[in-house]
């Protein structure tokens, strides 16, 4: 890869890591704040999923094998927010996506691996805090 800019070549590498297996099936995604921006307001308005209840099912938690609420929809989690349990999807412990019910969404996207510490942590039935994202959702309340 070739990047040029006023003259000046520099050379990019290509990087690969070596992703926990929770982590590899987002981790290969790369997209941008406004592309799943554009993705949440597809999928809120019915564009992507003809069925309101499609959405639905990818949200709810599923329950446990011992009958307690579970936190993981059909492959997105869910999360504690000030608005309570909210779906949070995200990828790759760099971005985060996190679903209120009143219809706003906050996208939050980083180029820092590992910035978002709770999901790199082993999976446990316990939600995402969002604590860190609820200020930004607050505002635009």
């Amino acid at each position: 890869m070739r990047f040029g800019r006023g003259g000046t070549d520099r050379t990019g590498h290509q990087q690969s890591l070596n992703w926990p297996p929770v982590l590899q099936t987002a981790a290969g995604l790369h997209s941008t704040a406004e592309d799943l921006a554009n993705w949440v307001i597809a999928l809120r308005r019915g564009i992507l999923l003809k069925k309101g209840s499609s959405l639905e099912t990818l949200c709810d938690p599923v329950p446990l094998h011992d009958g307690t609420p579970g936190v993981w929809g059909i492959g997105w989690p869910n999360g504690r927010s000030f608005k309570g349990r909210v779906p949070a999807p995200g990828g790759g412990a760099k971005a985060q996506v996190v679903l209120y019910p009143d219809g706003l969404a906050v996208v939050l996207v980083t180029n820092l691996i590992g910035a978002f510490q709770e999901q790199l942590a082993a999976v446990k039935p316990s939600e995402i805090d969002l604590s860190f994202i609820d200020p930004i959702a607050q505002h635009y309340a």
